[in-house]
């Protein structure tokens, strides 16, 4: 679809639900998602946004999502930036979190997670 595509910037676009997968729309040089302020009610799908392992920006912070950070993020090796906060998810910050290890920015205030980072 467009395997060149490093930006997309979905901001505050009323998006009131999401695809089954970006993963097959062929955006393998995406590098920043932003689908923060996108105030419907949705999910986090193991199998929507995760397996964009060459994100280096991923904002989904004011979108309502709601349940657990998949254990995909832990394929998300070449992420520098992640925005959760202001969502309701649940459960516990995911261990394998401690896989990005180019991430420098993590906002998860007010996500609705808890626990620790460990290294």
């Amino acid at each position: 679809m467009l395997p060149s595509l490093k930006v997309l910037l979905l901001t505050s676009c009323q998006l009131n639900n999401s695809p089954d997968s970006l993963v097959h729309s062929n955006l393998t040089s995406l590098e920043t998602l932003d689908i923060s302020f996108n105030l419907a009610p949705k999910r986090l799908a193991p199998n929507w946004f995760w397996g964009l392992t060459s994100l280096k920006l991923l904002d989904i912070s004011w979108s309502q999502f709601s349940g657990p950070i998949p254990d995909e993020i832990g394929n998300m090796t070449s992420m520098v930036e992640l925005y959760l906060s202001h969502n309701n998810l649940v459960g516990m910050i995911p261990s394998n979190l401690k896989k990005l290890c180019n991430l420098e920015t993590l906002f998860i205030h007010d996500a609705g997670i808890n626990g620790s980072i460990t290294e």
